[in-house]
């Protein structure tokens, strides 16, 4: 069974569920951006509680189209990657439009971060692959022709597979990818990807 580095629905297997508390073995902790309220000033004492036994923080980030007024969610998000840097644990990234804010606030950050829900341009993909971050691929991401020519030449060290808020098995997902791709033991290469993200300090 493939893993899955980023749901929101928890079905079984191994997967990373992005949720506001402890509901799975493998829980991120989630401070959503869209979810922050405009008058935040710190986290709240239930996830400063709960963050400890969390598997990883976030998803957390930035998001210009929705959400906070920017400088809120700027402060939230550097709150959760404080706190992340202090607990040691791998920080889930919510990213659009705001990469750069995104990255001056992880320039000091020394664990693993991963980028989810990646569908963009190959040279994002490159960017974030060269600052030493991981991606989750969003489902069907693999079909746009571009990012898939770039995909068949690439290892697979810190790309991963997710379903995030769909309905869809990660199974689906990954067998899918591999088909588009033409790539096999994808299946452990997303395990490989979940663990290394987890466990592995970067």
């Amino acid at each position: 069974m493939a893993a899955n580095c980023h749901t929101h629905q928890s079905r079984g297997g191994r997967e990373l569920v992005s949720a506001t508390a402890l509901v799975a073995p493998l829980t991120s902790l989630e401070f959503h951006p869209w979810c922050v309220s405009e008058t935040f000033t710190q986290l709240p004492r239930l996830f400063l509680e709960n963050a400890p036994r969390a598997a990883a923080l976030g998803e957390c980030g930035i998001d210009h189209l929705r959400g906070a007024p920017f400088a809120v969610q700027m402060r939230a998000l550097e709150a959760v990657a404080e706190l992340a840097e202090t607990l040691k644990k791998p920080l889930v990234i919510h990213s659009v439009r705001g990469d750069n804010e995104v990255f001056a606030v992880l320039k000091n950050f020394s664990g693993n971060v991963l980028f989810h829900g990646f569908c963009h341009a190959v040279r994002r993909l490159d960017a974030l692959l060269e600052k030493g971050y991981f991606v989750s691929l969003a489902p069907y991401a693999w079909r746009k022709k571009e990012l898939a020519n770039r995909l068949k030449n690439d290892d697979f060290n810190r790309i991963g597979f997710e379903t995030d808020d769909t309905d869809l098995p990660i199974d689906a997902v990954v067998a899918d990818a591999a088909r588009e791709l033409e790539l096999p033991d994808l299946d452990a290469l997303s395990d490989a990807v979940l663990t290394a993200f987890l466990e592995n300090p970067r």
